[in-house]
């Protein structure tokens, strides 16, 4: 009744014996030449991120290597990658490849000169966005401002002591107690909305305490665009992810560090314990918790030295439209036309250059030379940025939680310290290499330590 169809399908059953028929044929390594010929070709194809001009593309095995090939090889080798190049190329930019963006990595000579450019040319917020976040999270908005940024330079910087006070509070609450992880917007919004209350009371002449918080800040402080419930509760969770994350992961490597050298660990309580023959136990003390953990000088460079050899992160970028050019700095008007910069800091920081002997582990490096002279008593604490120390960043956008950061890692770590001892189980000596995704290092999740409460003498 329908001989069209039928001839269709006669046809289409002819061509699918002949197709199986061909692909029956090829042989194995036809196959897989076929596959790598058209990945490499595919590899021409991928449009490319900008870079800085005339920097050459580092990592490849050979000359023709296809971008995604150097790409993949970027996700589980960005360390021995950013190394060699920092290695090779000491005094000129160079480009490394990763998955999603083309990174083009600066001497340290151009720190100093970059870290005076306005944000509408060289942006640490937008670089940082497109790294942690992306369109799809919904997270794209945060380039746009920079509240979060604001909240915990204006409000957390400035009146560190009282939070510091804050955070001792909450870890006298918490200590031993599991936190539980609640959804975002439905405790932010409560807050929100308890907050506007009492903003609206306050005006209307009552009397009415508030606990003081940077979400709080944010509300009061941000553009009516910017407090969209939605982007308060994404920004608040920016900053816990970005603070929680990263300081966990250093307080970890202290305390592997202190497994692989347990002679350090009576070192450091005997300071903490003479603070508080000086200065009474940090829950009695009237100088204030900031005060009383300025004196654990030692602590303070046993972890900016475990910082120097655990890097969280292997390099430290910015977005920028701008064009080097030799040393000087050319605008691109082209916004669009956007290259990420970043430095290679880890690698600049173990360099015998930089730090002498820099394979050894000398947590009081930054001691001894705070108290080589007098000049130097009030340099080289952890949290302090400088061309040669860049785990927290450098110039107008360092991290600005770092203080807050470091002071938090110090009364966690005294507790920790005064009250267990803590080992490698069995005849484990000595703590596993990190791993690395790209150019981020993680502690390995299969590391295991051994945890008693210390014996009362």
């Amino acid at each position: 009744m329908f001989p069209s169809w039928q001839n269709v399908s006669n046809t289409t059953t002819s061509d699918s014996l002949h197709v199986g028929q061909l692909w029956s044929s090829i042989t194995t390594p036809q196959l897989i030449a076929f596959i790598l010929g058209a990945l490499w070709l595919l590899s021409f194809w991928q449009a490319e991120t900008p870079t800085v001009q005339g920097a050459p593309v580092h990592g490849r095995l050979w000359r023709w290597e296809p971008a995604f090939w150097l790409q993949s090889r970027f996700t589980w080798g960005a360390r021995n990658i950013i190394t060699s190049g920092y290695e090779k190329y000491k005094d000129r930019p160079f480009v490394i490849k990763r998955y999603d963006v083309n990174f083009t990595v600066l001497p340290h000579k151009y720190l100093d000169e970059l870290r005076l450019v306005p944000e509408s040319k060289l942006s640490a917020s937008k670089a940082q966005v497109q790294n942690i976040g992306h369109k799809w999270t919904g997270t794209d908005f945060m380039a746009e401002s920079h509240l979060h940024f604001r909240a915990l330079q204006n409000k957390l910087s400035a009146e560190l002591p009282k939070y510091l006070d804050v955070a001792k509070a909450e870890l006298d609450h918490v200590w031993g107690i599991e936190v539980p992880s609640p959804q975002a917007r439905e405790i932010i919004e409560p807050l929100v909305e308890k907050h506007t209350e009492i903003v609206r009371r306050k005006e209307a002449g009552e009397n009415v305490d508030e606990e003081d918080t940077i979400l709080n800040w944010m509300k009061d402080n941000g553009t009516q665009d910017e407090v969209v419930i939605d982007k308060l509760a994404t920004r608040q969770l920016v900053i816990s992810f970005a603070s929680i994350h990263t300081t966990t992961a250093a307080i970890t490597n202290v305390i592997l560090d202190l497994c692989t050298h347990p002679e350090w660990t009576p070192v450091l309580r005997e300071e903490i314990e003479g603070v508080v023959k000086e200065l009474r136990s940090i829950d009695s003390t009237q100088s204030g918790t900031k005060q009383w953990l300025q004196r654990l000088e030692k602590l303070d460079s046993f972890i900016n030295e475990s910082q120097r050899m655990n890097s969280i992160l292997l390099r430290k970028q910015k977005l920028t439209n701008t064009i080097l050019r030799s040393h000087l700095i050319y605008v691109n008007t082209d916004k669009e036309d956007s290259a990420r910069i970043c430095w290679a800091g880890a690698d600049h920081m173990n360099d015998p250059l930089t730090t002498p002997n820099p394979k050894a582990f000398d947590p009081m490096r930054s001691y001894q030379k705070r108290h080589s002279s007098s000049d130097q008593i009030i340099k080289h604490l952890a949290g302090q940025t400088s061309p040669d120390n860049l785990s927290f960043g450098y110039g107008k956008f360092a991290c600005p939680g770092r203080h807050f950061a470091v002071n938090e890692m110090k009364l966690l770590l005294a507790r920790f310290i005064t009250q267990y001892d803590f080992k490698f189980p069995g005849s484990i000596t000595s703590r596993p290499q990190n791993v690395y995704m790209d150019e981020f290092a993680m502690v390995d999740p299969k590391v295991r330590i051994m945890i008693k409460l210390r014996q009362e003498v």
